[in-house]
């Protein structure tokens, strides 16, 4: 973890004390470790960190909150850290159901590509065991609570039509056709299979921001990568898969390190000109304040190797340290063990930080009106489509109303909402 400048460096992001010291915070460290991508010396940091854990019960939490059992068990096997046999049977336990369920994604994913396919409707696949996939050459080392669909904005009645004739329910049981005065103000809506339990998000749009959205979706580079079947399922590549990685990552703050660790796997994958190259991307894309966060905090964080000419065009960016502080937070509540959902402002915060991710009156509308635009409020309280104008002076209150409700009793966002899976 880079903390102090040395003298021909600049210290982009700097780490509070406790983090880098504290035994409370040690699950955390390690979680780090694990994150890192391959590099050495990589056992030596990880037999460190895990040194240091006094409490395994606790420290698997951390590894659990942020999704990461399938690197940390790669990360740990074969090394002698002093993990008792139980944590490690758990931790074992943990990566072979996450390894589990990654196959059994990869096995819709070619069964959603072939029935698209057959009803000429362009599908792509975001994250997921496609991403899996593509860094880990693995279809279980990363971790997948769904799968993230995006098509085209005009084919959004055909594909609901589609995912209901393949046994998906839609959340909320909204007809998305039934309901198009207002689908266009969101950017994706969740479906449950009805047998098989697996979630899909339907997105047309990578973000619920418009302005965000749109210059990325302008220059995007699609690809095809193979995951069994002969299949090809076409998904994002290169620097067009970076700056989607760091957009996502940045609607979150960051606040699983599972996010974190993807990012710094493919900018290792594709070289030590990588971060130079995504940043002139983002330039072009308009999120260059979402690339400048996710790069400094794998640079603070995870060691990712940076040029001294990314670091001066990444020190430069005003708004970075403060958006690195927000995730810095998000990402070590409750010493890395606590969910933003749990806390009663926690995605509060983080919504807010979104208008920071770009600059001028336009972001600034676009990012209000995207907020106004919530499908846990379409799910509670339905209107018909006329009368949907009404939602926008709804959502203070049912807002009001969610954080006056126990984290835990809240039910998930359906679609167009927060959600850091």
């Amino acid at each position: 973890m880079t903390v102090d400048a040395g003298p021909s460096e600049q210290t982009l992001l700097s780490l509070p004390p406790h983090i880098l010291s504290d035994a409370d915070h040690a699950g955390f460290r390690l979680a780090l470790a694990c994150s890192r991508a391959p590099r050495e010396p990589s056992d030596a940091a990880i037999r460190h960190a895990a040194e240091a854990i006094k409490d395994w019960t606790e420290a698997l939490k951390v590894i659990r909150r942020h999704r990461l059992a399938g690197l940390a068990y790669h990360a740990l096997a074969g090394l002698e850290v002093g993990m008792p046999d139980a944590a490690r049977r758990t931790l074992a336990t943990l990566a072979a159901a996450q390894a589990r369920n990654g196959l059994a994604l990869a096995g819709e994913s070619v069964r959603l590509a072939e029935a698209f396919a057959l009803a000429d409707i362009t599908l792509s696949f975001l994250k997921g065991p496609v991403l899996s996939h593509q860094l880990y050459g693995d279809l279980g080392r990363r971790h997948s609570r769904d799968l993230d669909l995006i098509v085209a904005a005009s084919e959004r009645e055909r594909a609901a039509a589609l995912l209901a004739g393949l046994g998906y329910r839609a959340a909320g049981d909204f007809d998305i056709a039934a309901a198009s005065s207002w689908t266009g103000q969101l950017n994706e809506w969740e479906y449950r299979h009805e047998r098989s339990g697996i979630i899909v998000e339907l997105h047309w749009r990578f973000c619920p921001n418009a302005r965000l959205a749109e210059p990325l979706s302008r220059l995007a580079s699609w690809g095809e990568v193979t995951l069994g079947a002969g299949r090809g399922l076409r998904t994002l590549t290169g620097d067009s898969l970076a700056a989607y990685l760091c957009l996502h990552g940045s609607l979150h703050a960051w606040s699983r390190l599972k996010w974190l660790a993807d990012l710094d796997a493919l900018m290792v994958a594709e070289g030590p000109e990588a971060p130079e190259r995504l940043l002139a991307f983002a330039a072009r894309a308009e999120l260059t304040r979402s690339v400048a966060q996710g790069l400094a905090l794998a640079a603070t964080l995870l060691d990712m190797p940076l040029s001294p000419a990314a670091r001066h065009q990444l020190a430069a960016e005003p708004a970075v340290r403060d958006l690195g502080r927000i995730a810095l937070a998000a990402m070590t509540m409750g010493k890395g063990r606590t969910e933003l959902e749990e806390t009663r402002f926690g995605n509060t915060r983080v919504r807010l930080s979104h208008f920071r991710l770009g600059q001028g009156w336009r972001h600034w509308q676009a990012q209000a009106a995207a907020a106004m635009a919530s499908g846990e409020d379409r799910a509670a309280v339905r209107l018909p489509s006329v009368l949907s104008p009404l939602y926008r002076l709804l959502r203070p209150v049912l807002w009001a109303l969610r954080r006056a409700t126990p984290a835990r009793a809240r039910r998930p966002s359906h679609g167009g909402g927060f959600r850091g899976q």
